[in-house]
C-alpha cells in the first residue's frame, strides 16, 4: 500500500504534483470503485455494477472501463473520450488520510482528511499545492475531489446494506465474442436482480425513493446498456489494430 500523508501546510509547502490525466499510465485500468453521488455522471458511459472488496469480501460499487487487466477502453491517446472521469482515477494522487482525534466528549474518533500518496510517481514535480502558504487550484481541486468520495462513501454503505438485505445483488457473468473470435469472459461482477426489485411491495419502494436509493438503482439498470458500447470500442482497436 502507498505511503499516506495528511496535507500539511509546512511539511508540503514545496510539494508539487501532477494532474494531467493518464499521467504515467496510471488512468490504465479496466475497473474502478465508484459512488451514488456521481452516477448521473457515470451511467452514460460506463457500466455500473457490483463487485467485491478484495480485503473485507463486502460489495462495493464499481465502473468497467475494459475487459481485462489495464486495459480502459474509454483512453485515446493521453485522453478520456468521454466527459467525465470517475472519482477514485481523478483525485489520484489524493487520497483519504484517517486520524484519530478527541472530540468534545474526549472520545477517541476517526477523522477523515485529505491525504496525499508520497510514493506516487504523480508527485514531485508539476501544480505546486501551496504558494506563499495559501492554497492553489490544485489543493483546491483534491480537497473537492476527497470530499465528494468521503460522501459518496457513506451513502454507498448504507445503499449496499440496505440491497443485500432486500436480497437485490446477483451475479453477472459477461461473455463476449470478439471480432477475432476470441471469446471474453469476465466473472466477479454483480448487478440488480430486476425480477426481485419489481416485486418490492409499495412500501419498500416509496422508503428507497426517500433514501435516494431508488434513482442510483435506475440508473444502475440504465447503465447496463454500456456494456455494448465497449464491446463495440473494444472490436474498433481488434480491427484497426490500436
Amino acid at each position: 500500500m502507498s505511503q499516506i500523508e495528511t496535507i500539511d501546510p509546512v511539511k508540503h509547502a514545496m510539494l508539487k504534483i501532477d494532474l494531467n490525466r493518464n499521467a504515467h499510465g496510471q488512468d490504465e485500468v479496466h475497473i474502478v470503485d465508484v459512488v451514488p453521488n456521481e452516477f448521473r455522471h457515470l451511467m452514460g458511459y460506463f457500466p455500473i455494477l457490483f463487485t467485491k472488496d478484495a480485503t473485507t469480501g463486502s460489495f462495493i460499487f464499481a465502473a468497467i472501463m475494459g475487459f481485462q487487466a489495464g486495459e480502459n477502453l474509454l483512453l485515446e491517446g493521453h485522453g478520456w473520450d468521454v466527459p467525465y472521469v470517475p472519482l477514485n482515477i481523478a483525485r489520484r494522487p489524493f487520497t483519504i488520510s484517517v486520524s484519530d482525534k478527541t472530540n468534545d466528549k474526549g472520545e477517541t474518533v476517526r477523522v477523515p482528511s485529505l491525504g496525499v500518496e508520497v510514493e506516487n510517481p504523480r508527485v514531485g514535480t508539476g501544480n505546486a499545492l501551496f504558494s506563499n502558504g495559501e492554497a492553489t487550484d490544485a489543493l483546491k481541486f483534491g480537497h473537492q475531489k476527497i470530499s465528494q468520495l468521503i460522501t459518496g462513501l457513506n451513502v454507498s454503505r448504507s445503499y449496499i446494506e440496505r440491497l443485500s438485505t432486500l436480497q437485490l445483488i446477483t451475479p453477472l457473468n459477461i461473455k463476449i465474442t470478439l471480432v477475432d473470435g476470441h471469446v471474453q469472459t469476465f466473472d466477479g461482477l454483480y448487478t440488480i436482480d430486476e425480477d426481485k426489485f419489481r416485486a418490492l411491495p409499495t412500501d419498500e419502494i416509496v422508503a428507497m425513493h426517500k433514501s435516494g436509493l431508488l434513482e442510483s438503482v435506475y440508473m444502475m439498470i440504465g447503465s447496463l446498456s454500456q456494456l455494448g458500447n465497449l464491446v463495440k470500442r473494444k472490436n474498433q482497436r481488434l480491427s484497426t489494430g490500436t
